[in-house]
């Protein structure tokens, strides 16, 4: 009985786990193919969950947050491919849109001038 009500327990302990983790663990694919181009699925969900509450618009907090969940670390070439297909298909407002490209697209220091 102890060990049957322990597995019930963990049972739904994974049932209530957030995505990331059921992904990690290998519950879901990792991965979203898109006219045969692979993305990050996870990214896609954000993004998709932030649109459905904004009336289809993210905004530069709902984009600041996907930029985090992304650069866990280091960007790897997968995450940098579903940041320009949101920036692409995703109704962004201008200043997040300045933000996302500004982050995968970094000016080189020095500006304009040459010393």
């Amino acid at each position: 009985p102890l060990k049957k009500s322990r597995a019930l327990a963990f049972q739904r302990r994974d049932a209530m786990a957030s995505p990331a983790k059921r992904a990690k663990t290998g519950e879901e694919p990792l991965y979203r193919t898109i006219d045969g181009v692979k993305y990050d699925r996870l990214l896609l969900e954000t993004a998709e969950s932030a649109a459905a509450r904004n009336s289809g618009q993210l905004s530069l907090a709902d984009v600041a947050a996907i930029w985090d969940d992304a650069s866990d670390g280091s960007l790897t070439a997968l995450e940098k491919e579903t940041l320009s297909y949101v920036l692409e298909h995703f109704n962004v407002s201008q200043k997040a849109s300045r933000y996302l490209e500004s982050k995968l697209h970094p000016r080189k220091p020095g500006g304009f001038f040459k010393t």
